[in-house]
């Protein structure tokens, strides 16, 4: 139920003999055997929203007319009039009934069997009501209106017949007169197997959204936990109508996800989805470590990613990367890029040196919120001195890790020790060697920033909670400090 912008969504009651059955154009159909059959929504639909003027667009597929003499319904008010109905002893004529029986003069028998789509856009600016078969104008009669809302689908509460013995993709735009040109979109999308691109779609608890491998563009995506998406090999593109929404289900399949618009969407879910996530517009939030899949990661030019910062945990992709002026924040979150191709360390090198900015780490690139006094993201290039794991995942030669960390943290194990110390060189010019400024250099600037990170994280692990500084702590800052001086003597003396 779609009021222009975005969706609503009502509860219904099957009442007489309706029932849900399989065939439908899309999947299902409300099934309407008999004079009892519709569909109740538990709240009135409203056609008259916010104005004086009747605006709106009522979509249904049909299948095997109703071949009864009397009157027969596809939508049904309170009072008994429709904006759709076969009228009684003619056959398959089509008409509607507002403040009385207007006939448009066109008999549907050659489509009494079969799938196809019926919508109406009633315009009371216009006076006047269309009607569309298969997305073509067939009829448009001047007439009044004279109800504001929708209590029955496929028939009338009571009194009625339904208009045919199957009804599919019903659709009820209040407040908005399609256009020719919408009304052709929405008979296309069923066709193609997708929505119309501006669809805000809403995801109960059970239900699925089945992609069936198709790629697919929709308004907005949100839902609550035990809501899924099915991507299979399709691709889901969210984001056009710049609606921010919360997806808390699970998306899953081999296919991909696209972020689009201005808008905010939070993925919350556990997702497993493989193919990608690619970022265009607006920002994507990502509230837990498996929100984004496990396929490959861009962030196009001004569109952000961003990790959420409560938790801490670690992120495995194929390919992660970062355009100009798009930026991906990481929280908490460390990252291994696990690349089959070229070495993507000089380009992840140029974006976190980006969002760096002398420490404040609020240029855009990659970067952190998270991070406190004493803290930084470090990069490892495990080609250089090759760790067998990291950050307890199994590793070889071709992994990059980002490590939300201690500043001094040369080997980006989570700890600042004499590891990390002996491993700076005054020749270095990575953050394994020592370069924790990310000015290409080592000198006397990344020492003392050794020493905050080592006074700062006093030997704990990044991952567990901080002790407070201690005697112990200012020892072991001090014999590092002294250590740290001497070596400088000695490089410099060489």
């Amino acid at each position: 139920i779609n009021g222009g912008s975005g969706g609503s969504t009502y509860n219904a009651t099957l009442n007489g003999t309706a029932a849900i059955v399989s065939g439908g154009i899309g999947g299902n159909a409300l099934s309407l055997p008999s004079s009892t059959a519709v569909l109740t929504p538990n709240t009135a639909i409203p056609v008259l929203v916010g104005g004086s003027a009747h605006l709106s667009t009522e979509s249904a597929w049909f299948d095997n007319l109703n071949a009864s003499a009397l009157t027969r319904y596809l939508f049904g008010s309170a009072s008994g009039d429709s904006e759709a109905l076969l009228t009684s002893g003619s056959g398959y004529t089509l008409g509607d009934q507002a403040t009385g029986a207007h006939s448009t003069g066109i008999n549907l028998s050659a489509y009494a069997t079969g799938w196809h789509q019926l919508t109406v856009v009633q315009n009371e600016v216009a006076f006047n009501t269309t009607f569309y078969l298969d997305g073509q104008p067939i009829a448009t009669i001047a007439n009044s209106f004279s109800y504001n809302s929708f209590n029955a689908f496929g028939n009338i509460v009571s009194g009625g017949q339904p208009f045919a013995q199957q009804i599919d993709d019903v659709y009820v735009y209040n407040n908005q007169a399609l256009t020719a040109a919408q009304v052709q979109q929405l008979y296309d999308s069923v066709l193609n197997g997708s929505l119309p691109s501006s669809t805000a779609v809403q995801i109960s608890s059970g239900a699925t959204l089945d992609l069936s491998g198709n790629n697919q563009q929709i308004g907005s995506l949100s839902g609550v936990a035990g809501s899924n998406v099915l991507l299979e090999s399709g691709s889901l593109t969210v984001g056009s109508n710049n609606t921010p929404t919360t997806f808390s289900g699970v998306i899953s399949g081999t296919g991909s996800l696209a972020k689009t618009g201005n808008a905010t969407l939070t993925l919350a879910g556990p997702n497993t989805y493989s193919g990608g996530t690619t970022i265009s517009g607006g920002t994507l939030i990502a509230s837990n470590i498996s929100a984004i899949g496990s396929g490959a990661v861009t962030v196009n030019a001004g569109a952000k990613l961003q990790f959420a910062n409560t938790f801490h945990g670690t992120l495995v992709v194929p390919s992660f990367t970062v355009q100009s002026s798009g930026t991906a924040d990481l929280g908490k979150t460390d990252l291994v890029i696990n690349y089959n191709s070229s070495n993507p360390y000089a380009a992840t090198l140029a974006s976190i040196k980006s969002a760096y900015d002398l420490g404040k780490w609020d240029g855009t690139g990659i970067r952190s919120s998270a991070l406190g006094t004493g803290m930084s993201l470090g990069i490892y290039d495990n080609r250089i001195n090759t760790q067998s794991a990291l950050d307890g995942i199994s590793a070889d030669s071709t992994e990059i890790l980002i490590k939300y960390t201690w500043l001094g943290d040369a080997n980006c194990d989570g700890v600042v020790n004499t590891a990390d110390f002996s491993a700076i060189s005054a020749t270095g010019t990575t953050w394994q060697t020592g370069d924790f400024n990310y000015d290409g250099k080592v000198n006397a600037d990344d020492y003392s920033l050794f020493m905050l990170g080592a006074a700062e994280s006093g030997g704990a692990n990044i991952s567990t909670t901080l002790p407070e500084p201690s005697a112990l702590l200012t020892f072991a800052c001090g014999t590092l400090l002294a250590d740290a001086m001497r070596k400088r003597r000695r490089e410099s003396s060489q």
